[in-house]
């Protein structure tokens, strides 16, 4: 029906054109749901927004914890030291990770690193090739489901933007040992435990 229409409205060219022109479900589609610009430019705002936005606001992992374990309220906590674009939605927390690699699981596709802080806590760090949740896509301030047409597109996006982390993960050479500094963010319903916690970086240094 809605083809149909389409056609119709197309056909209005008999009024002032002396033709008109069928389109394809695949043309409608398009025409419906153009594609984002967003997706083109994943790299850029991974690159210079995104990284920009968690390495100002980070917190180091522990002094994170020891604030939130001050907080009753969670949607007050949230509010104070992460962001989410609604209520019923994770937060999600920008967080600096520091300490040494104490161990490297690479055998899972949902690969990650263990850095253990200076206080002990142990930390692990996604490092791919498959990074678990979309807390990179949704910390983005300035960009949120309804910037995109089709929720599908916005979930490609945030896929995109977790091979940017993966890309990030995979230019390092990660050892035991090693003494790193990472910034990244990560999703929680409620109060974080940080055993469970799965940070995605966007910013890695070895020292």
């Amino acid at each position: 029906m809605r083809l149909r229409i389409l056609a119709l409205a197309l056909c209005s060219g008999i009024l002032c054109f002396s033709g008109c022109r069928m389109v394809s479900v695949q043309e409608y589609q398009q025409l419906q749901d153009p594609e984002s610009p967003l997706l083109k430019q994943a790299p850029e705002i991974f690159k210079n927004k995104l990284t920009s936005q968690i390495t100002e606001t980070a917190l180091a992992v522990d002094e994170l914890t020891n604030k939130l374990s001050t907080e009753q309220d969670f949607a007050k906590a949230c509010e104070t030291y992460g962001f989410r674009q609604s209520s019923d939605l994770q937060c999600n927390f920008p967080v600096k990770v520091e300490g040494s690699i104490t161990a490297i699981n690479t055998k899972s596709r949902r690969g990650t690193i263990t850095v253990t802080t200076a206080a002990g806590t142990e930390v692990k760090v996604q490092i791919g090739p498959v990074i678990m949740g979309t807390a990179l896509r949704d910390i983005q301030k300035g960009v949120s489901y309804t910037s995109f047409n089709d929720q599908t597109v916005y979930g490609e996006y945030g896929e995109l933007i977790n091979a940017q982390s993966v890309e990030l993960s995979k230019s390092q050479k990660f050892e035991v040992g090693q003494t790193v500094e990472i910034y990244g963010a990560f999703s929680s319903w409620d109060f974080p435990n940080m055993s469970t916690v799965r940070v995605a970086p966007v910013a890695v240094t070895i020292k």
